[in-house]
């Protein structure tokens, strides 16, 4: 310390002395001591500024050091070589010194100091981490080991970098990925540094295709597209592949139906994949009915019958349907007259339509039948009505004539 000014009489003082000459990581012993000072002025006025040492010593102990630093070799010769100068230093500072002699002494012991703080500083001469490079997912982490050598050198603490804080930040070993990029974390432990290539991935979380199914016909084609999940994925690079190329093909996603047949499209991206299932047909072109009108009474039947082409279509099922089931049903072809009216029957098969109009007309009708030998009355099973009185409600043949017997 340097003491310019002191209050007039005297003083007791503890002063603490640290290296000011060598790095501060570097000083682990303190000199203490109390200096008794007799101010007869102000030291700028030329006043004399005398010091007398009531106690000194060194902290800390020599045997605490030599088994803490063990490298540190010098640390004995150090210590005996301070003790020395102490000891010499105490012998004028216990008498009453002028300034400069006071300064001459101190000097002394401040020098063998200077040399046990430097003794005792044991530096790193290789520091090292478990790993070299290394590959993380975005969100993950990874702790880094790192080694100092030698294992008791005074500045051991390792500080930790990262080159690019918005890929990858680093505490305390521990590397958390941030976006997909290259980053180097450095390890530094005195003049040492050393450093570790970390590459952050961003993963594929799923791929889609933007169809489930398709159906197709020989020769034609249809491009699929695939969306990979997330849109920042490091390799969003999408591979395709068919299960049967006889059936269908893809090249970058367009498919090109080759036979008749079922396919499974595949596209892979990232260890996720999607599918699209392709059916090749041969369609229907036509299809016909026997007849496109027909004339019925209530309770007739009619029996339409479709024609699909070309005969080896994929899918020849006909599908049939009625305008106004009130008028007439449909079922497997056959047409029943229910009630009066127009009605549209409809054919359906692969998509093609055919139709026939069927006009439906309600019978004549009488309340009752009168015995007559001119009549000849039929029921509906060709069975001939004897008894003609009282004939019951329902429909008959009255000579060639469908009539209803209300």
């Amino acid at each position: 310390e340097t003491v310019t000014d002191l209050p007039a009489g005297n003083s007791n003082t503890t002063f603490y002395y640290k290296s000011n000459v060598v790095n501060a990581n570097k000083a682990y012993s303190f000199l203490r001591f109390v200096v008794t000072a007799t101010n007869s002025g102000h030291a700028e006025k030329g006043g004399n500024l005398f010091f007398h040492m009531a106690e000194f010593d060194l902290m800390p102990r020599t045997a605490e050091y030599v088994n803490k630093y063990p490298s540190a070799t010098a640390i004995p010769a150090a210590i005996e070589a301070a003790n020395t100068a102490i000891d010499a230093a105490k012998v004028k500072l216990e008498t009453e010194l002028t300034a400069v002699e006071y300064g001459t002494a101190y000097k002394s012991m401040q020098e063998a100091y200077e040399n046990l703080v430097n003794a005792m500083y044991v530096p790193v001469t290789e520091i090292t981490l478990d790993k070299a490079e290394a590959t993380l997912e975005k969100g993950k982490t990874l702790t880094l080991k790192a080694t100092v050598n030698p294992n008791d050198a005074t500045e051991s603490t390792v500080i930790w970098s990262t080159s690019k804080n918005s890929v990858a930040t680093v505490k305390n070993g521990v590397v958390t990925a941030v976006s997909a990029g290259t980053v180097t974390i450095s390890a530094r432990a005195g003049d040492k540094i050393t450093a570790c290539t970390i590459k952050v991935l961003v993963p594929v979380t799923s791929v889609t295709i933007d169809k489930k199914t398709v159906t197709l016909t020989v020769d034609e084609t249809i491009t699929l597209e695939a969306t990979v999940n997330p849109e920042d994925a490091t390799d969003a690079t999408v591979t395709w592949s068919t299960s049967d190329a006889s059936v269908a093909t893809v090249e970058n996603g367009v498919v090109t139906a080759v036979a008749v047949g079922n396919a499974t499209i595949t596209v892979q991206a990232g260890g996720k994949k999607a599918t699209c299932s392709i059916d090749v047909i041969i369609p229907v072109e036509e299809v016909t009915l026997n007849t496109t009108t027909a004339k019925l009474l209530v309770d007739e039947t009619i029996i339409l019958e479709a024609t699909v082409s070309p005969e080896d279509a994929t899918d020849t099922t006909v599908v049939w349907s009625t305008s106004d089931a009130s008028v007439a049903t449909v079922e497997n072809g056959v047409v029943k007259a229910i009630g009066a009216g127009t009605v549209t029957i409809t054919a359906e098969a692969g998509g093609k339509t055919a139709t026939c109009t069927v006009v439906v007309e309600q019978m004549a009708g009488i309340d009752d039948v009168e015995e007559n030998d001119n009549l000849v009355i039929y029921d509906l099973k060709g069975n001939v009505k004897t008894n003609q009185n009282n004939l019951e409600q329902g429909v008959y043949i009255i000579n060639g004539v469908k009539t209803m017997v209300k």
